[in-house]
């Protein structure tokens, strides 16, 4: 009796919890959370966790800087020059987030709202961007291995080489991210 109590403990207690833990997917955005395609790595704990982003997708004839960058920066003229028939938008990303509360779950999805601040830079024009913003882990499945991060956000925009050109804008993200 004792070895049929100890082994069903053993066997179910340490079911994985795929709310948290290591991550990995794809993205795409105009957010510190994801700008243009990124490649999304992340770890979420508890109470907090971060996500840094790495170039993907190359884009051509600079398709990435006009639908990423708001009109109203347009202005400091960020149109593209072609670069042999593609234009690369080298898109890096670092953000933390802070989990308020704890998962809500139903039978077959949790979710989870966070609140995040983070930083981007397009290096194709030395483009920095600093932000913050709201998202939720939208946890899809029976294993809840399957992730999907919406985000809103605002931002801060300015050219590295021309410091005073500054412009302010909301920004958006949607990844899909699996769960280790």
């Amino acid at each position: 009796m004792f070895l049929t109590l100890l082994f069903s403990v053993l066997v179910f207690a340490n079911e994985p919890n795929y709310n948290d833990g290591f991550r990995v997917g794809v993205c795409l955005g105009n957010s510190t959370e994801c700008l243009g395609t990124n490649i999304k790595l992340g770890y979420a704990g508890e109470f907090g966790g971060f996500n840094i982003g790495l170039p993907f997708i190359p884009v051509g004839n600079g398709f990435a800087k006009d639908i990423l960058l708001p009109a109203s920066f347009v202005g400091f003229d960020l149109r593209p020059m072609p670069l042999q028939g593609s234009d690369f938008p080298e898109t890096y990303t670092a953000s933390v987030r802070w989990y308020p509360m704890s998962v809500l779950e139903n039978q077959h999805v949790s979710w989870r709202p966070y609140l995040y601040g983070g930083g981007a830079i397009y290096l194709d024009d030395y483009v920095n961007l600093v932000g913050i913003g709201v998202g939720a882990d939208i946890h899809l499945t029976g294993s809840r291995r399957l992730c999907l991060q919406p985000s809103l956000g605002r931002v801060r925009a300015s050219e590295g080489y021309r410091p005073y050109s500054i412009s302010y804008f909301s920004s958006a993200s949607l990844a899909v991210m699996y769960t280790y």
